[in-house]
């Protein structure tokens, strides 16, 4: 353990990958994760802060010591407006048109629990002042109501964007269908209506509560000298100790029910294929009883896991029900897992899509209930995503998004080894038993919408 400008390091060597790990942890909160890599090329930073788009009642932070400040409630989309904002406040491409000129290839975007801002280039000379830029940006946001009236049509231009492709809007459907929590019932954009009431009080109260950098981290991959990280952290050190007294939020999330709201829905659009969407409600994950760490990561890897081994497209079932034209090649099953809500969905297109999603659940839920977890199956499926893993992390994209999204689960990258230990057919088929619950099944059929005119 060594000091560097008010940060603490700490060092880590993986057992499986054999990658090492330093940490930079200043005092007040803010965390350098670096990940040594003199066989890459390029670089990759990312500037993570740990809140988005479901956070839309929060109490901002105080240290106790005056009257607790009243709640704030902004509406859906207000997280991606503002990172629209920080990262678009000059006409003409504002910082990604001077992060091009220095050679970076930027990008930001809002999650359901994230905003990430990220750079990735080759140019060594010029990463220093390129990663200024950003902190500079996230960390001085001053706007007026011009810059939000010239960013709203941009949002609303991918609004309808979405609205467009029935995939998308299946999906905003089950996930109304699913949650009650507003931040998971609408889309990260929000849409026309929500956006047309945020203005610069929403923005301000965002902004002020959740812009901090003792709540942020910072992922750095690549080769980089130790004179440029010393320059680095110098910089970043007086930055902190000069920002703002701040605490962080607290999220004032409504319980979510463990049962779905609707149970099915039809609806008409322009597709050639009809399809049908199912979403499985997991209760065991919820902003009561959220995940973090290791504990998401297992659960993740064993939904994950589970699927494949019993609906992968190489398991019997999926075999049969192909065989039987009941699925074809358009059909999927994920598990989708954030550290507060969690849930399956199985997907694929149908002559009779009503039909097709009965048959597919009453299949599935009959092998559970018969046949159980293919142990062999599931541990041949265990080793084949370690080894996916490894190769994942032989680009410098790939290898800087895990370690973001390890990041922000409040986990090192490293911690994948031991999962991959601990991860057990038994404790997979255990998480997954609510797929036996009918309350927990919610289901979306899509059919062609008729056109005007046509006879039926």
């Amino acid at each position: 353990m060594s000091f560097w400008h008010g940060f603490v390091r700490s060092d880590k060597k993986d057992s499986l990958s054999q990658n090492m790990m330093h940490s930079y942890r200043h005092n007040s909160g803010f965390t350098v994760t670096f990940f040594p890599k003199p066989s890459f090329r390029r670089r990759y930073a990312s500037l993570i802060i740990p809140a988005g788009a479901h956070m839309t009642r929060f109490r901002p932070g105080s240290d106790g010591a005056v009257e607790e400040p009243p709640a704030i409630m902004v509406p859906a989309g207000t997280a991606h407006l503002v990172e629209h904002l920080v990262f678009a406040r000059e006409s003409g491409g504002g910082l990604f048109r001077r992060l091009a000129a220095l050679g970076a290839e930027a990008d930001a975007w809002t999650g359901h629990n994230e905003t990430v801002f990220s750079l990735v280039m080759s140019e060594e000379a010029n990463f220093l002042p390129a990663l200024d830029l950003v902190w500079q940006a996230v960390l001085n946001l001053d706007i007026g109501t011009a810059d939000i009236d010239r960013e709203l049509p941009v949002i609303h231009s991918e609004i309808d964007l979405y609205d467009e492709v029935p995939d998308a809007v299946a999906m905003r459907e089950l996930t109304r269908s699913l949650y009650l929590r507003p931040g998971l019932r609408e889309d990260i954009l929000g849409s026309r209506k929500t956006l047309a009431r945020i203005g610069l009080r929403e923005i301000e109260g965002w902004y002020r509560s959740v812009y901090h950098p003792a709540w942020m981290s910072l992922v750095l991959v690549g080769d980089f000298a130790e004179p440029e990280l010393d320059s680095l952290l110098r910089r970043l050190g007086a930055s902190l100790a000069a920002s703002r007294p701040w605490w962080p939020p607290e999220d004032l999330a409504a319980p979510e029910p463990d049962d779905v709201l609707k149970a099915r829905s039809d609806l008409k659009l322009d597709v050639e294929n009809p399809f049908f969407v199912i979403g499985f409600k997991d209760p065991g994950v919820s902003a009561s009883h959220p995940l973090v760490g290791a504990d998401w990561l297992l659960r993740q890897m064993m939904g994950a896991l589970y699927l494949e081994t019993v609906l992968g497209e190489s398991s019997p079932l999926h075999q049969a029900l192909s065989d039987e034209d009941i699925i074809n090649d358009s059909f999927s099953s994920q598990y989708v897992c954030a550290r507060d809500h969690a849930f399956v969905i199985l997907s694929g297109e149908a002559a009779d899509p009503a039909r097709a999603a009965e048959t597919v659940t009453e299949r599935l839920r009959a092998h559970i209930r018969s046949d159980g977890i293919d142990c062999h199956r599931f541990n041949v499926q265990t080793r084949a995503a370690a080894g996916d893993f490894l190769r994942s992390l032989d680009t410098v994209e790939d290898f800087g998004a895990l370690a973001t999204m390890a990041r922000l689960s409040h986990m090192d990258l490293f911690d994948y080894a031991s999962v991959f230990n601990r991860v057990s057919p038994q404790q997979a088929e255990s998480a997954m038993a609510f797929l036996l619950d009918e309350g927990k099944r919610a289901t979306v059929r899509v059919t062609r919408r008729s056109k005007r005119g046509a006879h039926s």
